[in-house]
């Protein structure tokens, strides 16, 4: 991951516009926590993230006991962004297509 990947991140927020702010600042430090996990695992660029690779990371969340929900909003930006992505055509695949994440605790 280079300077220009993260870059993309900034611009999928950007075009989010009709979202509130509460929800991009969420949806950014979702997707800088990727990042972050992306460089930290050698990938290369959002292309090399594939299916399994997201899954991994996934499941490192919730060992770390990040909340269902949270990890089911960062999924849905990742979705999102991989979107933004496909659309620029920047890749070719969606790894967070057809993932589910963990279930959140009932109270």
């Amino acid at each position: 991951m280079d300077k220009q990947q993260f870059e993309e991140i900034e611009c999928f927020i950007d075009s989010l516009q009709h979202l509130s702010s509460h929800t991009r600042l969420a949806y950014q430090r979702d997707l800088t926590r990727l990042y972050d996990y992306c460089v930290s695992k050698q990938i290369t660029d959002w292309q090399a993230l594939d299916n399994s690779k997201l899954q991994q990371y996934i499941a490192s969340r919730h060992r770390t006991g990040v909340s269902g929900k949270s990890i089911q909003r960062g999924l849905s930006a990742v979705r999102r962004f991989y979107q933004y992505l496909l659309t620029h055509k920047k890749v070719t695949t969606n790894p967070a297509q057809g993932l589910v994440p963990p279930k959140s605790a009932r109270h």
